[in-house]
């Protein structure tokens, strides 16, 4: 049974008839990697097929990915009537064939799973209703979401043909680039896309790929996610409207590659108390409710520190991963993602070193991340140390939120932190001595009173209808 410290290995290439390299690793894509003019990932020559000249396959990714979309333009309408979505086209020539996934105009529809390697100019292109007997310049073929490259120079899609899935040599379905020409010892990458959660859906939440990874590229059993956690992540991923986008290129270790794909969209790992995977993502919100509250009666501050190193008011973050040339291709360090008041207070205050989003590779999505963390880190936070001298508070685990008050600790606004809301970062039972330590930090979050409109309170602005601090000692 594999573990999560485990080390994830990819399947090799030698699995194949004719491999360049039989130590070649087959690719794990997630996401839109289409960005850039240059080859994200290098891909592995898994076959040769014989011939003059011999033709060489190439594996684009270990597993079926999205279909390849392209932009079909012929030179009028079909007759009598135009294409529609789902319609399958055959070249009358070629015999090569295409899906319709989108009609944009009478003579442009995106299309899939486009076979050979290119239709014959002049031909008649039909659904089996409705057909066009193309000009000598059409049909053209442009636009492709699949782009690949030889010593970094673009290759036409008419020189190979893609396969989104192909179970190759029987060894089980990969996506492959089947070539029409020897490449000999030549490096090819990609640009393209990765698995689809459902139909031509890419699989782009990273909720989604952290289950796909530990659950269909290994062994992990559904029932390592703690369900709850699962389900609220996945949402607020949405919510927010974020893309993941990545490869596994090289054998890793499980748990460092799952924490690299939830910290690219500051989100967080861990085990809970009952053995459960809990994933989060923050978005400087609480979750509704919290664990517990810790009386005074039963907690007591047993530490208390607040760092100015630990002020972060701007976050420069290295981003678009490059799997060739093993760097980051983007970085972005705006001052409108930085809080000025912050910096006039303290100095501008950055990280040692660039966050490292290795899983996104979108501006908006990472401008998001920092604007959260600087929200978050602007002004100096407590980091306590609560003794509760019970075990009434067991069940509370890492990631949780609890109610306490540290009446000797004041707000930036100068108010007493009382029924403060705390985020746990550790848990140390100690049942020797019938007690639990939990280390936790502070949150601008607060008990707050609710006003019973009775008639008793006279609302001149001096009171709130739930927003001010319950100052009741508990």
């Amino acid at each position: 049974m594999t573990k999560l410290s485990d080390t994830y290995y990819l399947k090799r290439a030698g699995a194949y008839s004719d491999p360049l390299d039989s130590n070649s690793k087959l690719p794990v894509v997630y996401g839109d990697l289409t960005d850039g003019v240059n080859g994200i990932w290098e891909v592995p020559r898994i076959a040769n097929v014989g011939g003059v000249p011999a033709k060489p396959v190439y594996c684009f990714a270990g597993h079926p990915v999205r279909p390849r979309f392209e932009l079909l333009t012929i030179d009028a309408a079909p007759i009598p009537a135009e294409w529609a979505a789902g319609a399958t086209i055959t070249g009358n020539l070629s015999l090569f064939t295409c899906i319709i996934v989108e009609k944009l105009t009478g003579t442009t529809y995106t299309i899939r799973s486009r076979t050979g390697h290119e239709f014959t100019p002049g031909e008649i292109l039909s659904d089996g209703a409705n057909a066009r007997d193309c000009g000598i310049l059409f049909p053209e073929i442009s636009d492709s979401t699949i782009t690949v490259y030889q010593r970094g120079q673009e290759i036409g899609y008419q020189l190979y043909s893609f396969d989104e899935s192909n179970n190759y040599e029987g060894h089980g379905n990969i996506a492959i680039i089947d070539f029409t020409s020897p490449k000999e010892n030549d490096i090819i990458t990609v640009r393209g896309m990765g698995k689809v959660s459902a139909g031509t859906t890419l699989m782009e939440n990273i909720i989604d790929i952290v289950y796909d990874f530990l659950t269909v590229e290994n062994d992990f059993a559904g029932s390592l996610f703690e369900t709850t956690a699962w389900i609220m992540a996945k949402s607020i991923f949405t919510s927010q409207a974020y893309a993941a986008a990545g490869c596994i290129v090289r054998d890793v270790p499980i748990w460092e590659t799952i924490t690299d794909m939830m910290a690219s969209f500051l989100g967080s790992v861990y085990i809970n108390g009952e053995g459960e995977l809990v994933l989060d993502i923050d978005i400087n919100t609480i979750p509704l409710g919290y664990a517990d509250i810790i009386p005074k009666g039963d907690g007591y501050l047993s530490d208390a520190k607040i760092r100015r190193d630990n002020i972060i008011n701007q976050c420069p973050i290295n981003y678009a991963y490059d799997y060739v040339n093993s760097r980051f291709k983007s970085h972005t360090d705006l001052s409108t993602q930085a809080d000025a008041i912050s910096q006039d207070l303290f100095g501008v205050r950055t990280p040692n070193t660039p966050y490292q989003a290795y899983w996104c590779r979108d501006l908006t999505d990472i401008q998001t991340v920092q604007s959260l963390i600087v929200a978050k880190l602007k002004d100096p936070l407590y980091e306590i140390e609560i003794t509760d001298a019970t075990l009434k508070r067991a069940e509370v685990d890492i990631g949780d939120f609890v109610a306490f008050s540290a009446d000797s600790l004041y707000s930036q606004d100068g108010m007493e932190l009382l029924n403060n809301l705390w985020k746990i970062l550790s848990v140390k039972p100690n049942y020797a001595k019938n007690n639990i330590v939990f280390r936790a930090l502070q949150t601008p979050y607060f008990m707050t009173l609710a006003r019973i409109l009775d008639g008793s309170w006279i609302f001149d602005g001096s009171v709130g209808l739930g927003g001010d601090r319950d100052l009741t000692t508990y």
